[in-house]
C-alpha cells in the first residue's frame, strides 16, 4: 500500500488534473481508512464530474464512516431524485431512515427499491428487518421469505425468518429454516448462534446445539453472545462444568441479568451450589421473568425452602 501510494501521489504532481488517479488515490484512502482523506478526494472528483453518481456513493460510505448520518442521507435521497430507477440509491436511503426509526419514509423508500429490482434478494431482507422495526412482523416474515426464496442462503434472511418463528413459538420451523442457510453457509456465525440458541432454549437437541455452539465459539472465542449460547447449550447437555467458563466470561463482559441466571445454574449445577444459588437471586431481581425458566426456577427457592 505504501507503494502504491508513493506512485500515486507522484503521478499527480506530474498531472494534477488526472481524475482516474485522484478515483485511484480515494479508494486506496478508503482502503487505509482514512475516511477524512476519502472524503475530500470524493469532492474532488465530483467537482469535475457531478455526474459520477458511484463517486457520491463512496462519499456517503466515507461520510457514514465519519458519523455524518445526515450528510449520507442526502446523498441518498438526492440519487433517488437524479436516477428514479437506482435501486440501490433507494436501498440504502431506506436503511438509514429505517435505522433513524423514520419507519412511513423508510418503508416507501425500500419498497420503491424492490420494486426497480424485484430480483434482489437483499432488497428484499432489508425490506423486511425495516419492518421489523417498524412492528409489522407478519410482513416481515413474507418479505424474509421472499428474499430466501431468490437466495436460499442469505444467511441474515433466514436469521431473521427464523428469530421472528421462534419468537411466535414456532422453533421447529426456525430450525429448519437455518438448517437450510446453514447448509449454504456452514461457517456463518449467526446461523450457527441462532440454531444453537432454538435447539437448547426449547429444548429440541441440546447435543446438536452443543456441536453449533461449539463451532460458533471457534469462529468468535470472545463474542459474549456466542459465549452465553454455548454455556447454556453445555448446560441444556449436562455439560454444566464445561458451561461455566464461558458463561464466566460472558457475564463479565456484559453484566446481563439472564448470561448471570445461566452461570448462576451451571455452578448449582455442578455443585458450587451456594455461589449459583446467589448468582440466580440476583439475576432474578434485576429481571424475574427469567423464573419461567425451569433451572432458573429450581435454583431460586428461598434459604427457608432449602437448596435442591
Amino acid at each position: 500500500l505504501e507503494e502504491a501510494d508513493a506512485v500515486l501521489q507522484e503521478l499527480l504532481v506530474l498531472d494534477p488534473g488526472n481524475l482516474n488517479v485522484t478515483e485511484r488515490l480515494a479508494l486506496l484512502r478508503r482502503t487505509q481508512g482514512d475516511w477524512p482523506a476519502a472524503a475530500a478526494l470524493c469532492r474532488e472528483i465530483l467537482a469535475e464530474r457531478p455526474d459520477f453518481d458511484q463517486m457520491r456513493l463512496n462519499l456517503a460510505y466515507a461520510l457514514l464512516q465519519l458519523e455524518d448520518r445526515a450528510g449520507a442521507r442526502e446523498i441518498y435521497r438526492e440519487l433517488t431524485v437524479r436516477d428514479p430507477e437506482n435501486a440501490q440509491a433507494w436501498g440504502l436511503y431506506g436503511w438509514l431512515l429505517s435505522e433513524d426509526d423514520e419507519h412511513p419514509a423508510a418503508l416507501a423508500a425500500l419498497e420503491r427499491a424492490v420494486a426497480v429490482a424485484p430480483q434482489d434478494a437483499s432488497l428484499h431482507l432489508d425490506l423486511g428487518r425495516a419492518r421489523e422495526r417498524a412492528g409489522d412482523e407478519d410482513g416481515a416474515l413474507a418479505d424474509y421469505g421472499r428474499a430466501l426464496a431468490l437466495d436460499a442462503g442469505l444467511a441474515g434472511a433466514a436469521s431473521g425468518r427464523a428469530l421472528l418463528l421462534s419468537h411466535a413459538g414456532r422453533e421447529r420451523v426456525a430450525v429448519e429454516v437455518l438448517r437450510v442457510g446453514l447448509a449454504a453457509r456452514p461457517d456463518d456465525l449467526d446461523l450457527l448462534n441462532n440454531l444453537a440458541w432454538i435447539l437448547a432454549n426449547a429444548d429440541l437437541d441440546p447435543g446438536e446445539a452443543y456441536v453449533h455452539a461449539r463451532h460458533a465459539a471457534r469462529l468468535a472465542p470472545d463474542d459474549p453472545v456466542v459465549l452465553d449460547t454455548l454455556g447454556w447449550a453445555a448446560i441444556r447437555s449436562g455439560r454444566c462444568e464445561e458451561a461455566i467458563a464461558p458463561l464466566a466470561k460472558a457475564f463479565r463482559e456484559t453484566n446481563d441479568p439472564e448470561v448471570r441466571a445461566h452461570h448462576g445454574v451451571a455452578l448449582a449445577e455442578a455443585g458450587r451450589v451456594e455461589e449459583g444459588v446467589a448468582h440466580v437471586r440476583e439475576a432474578l431481581r434485576e429481571r424475574p421473568d427469567l423464573r419461567a425458566v425451569p433451572e432458573v426456577r429450581t435454583w431460586s427457592g428461598t434459604e427457608e425452602e432449602g437448596s435442591p
